[in-house]
């Protein structure tokens, strides 16, 4: 299995998928990107949109 399971990031679940359509393209949807980006980052500083 090698050495992922051993990765930090792997054991605390921090792991997130992000649909790379919205980041790969420059268009405006990029800024959507980064804000999904910058709540994975910072969840408290970035709450989700209600």
């Amino acid at each position: 299995m090698g050495v992922w399971p051993d990765l930090p990031a792997i054991k605390n679940g921090r792991i997130f998928l992000v649909n790379s359509d919205i980041l790969d393209r420059p268009t405006p949807r990029l800024v959507d990107g980064l804000e999904i980006l910058a709540g994975l980052i910072h969840p408290d500083l970035f709450k989700e949109k209600q």
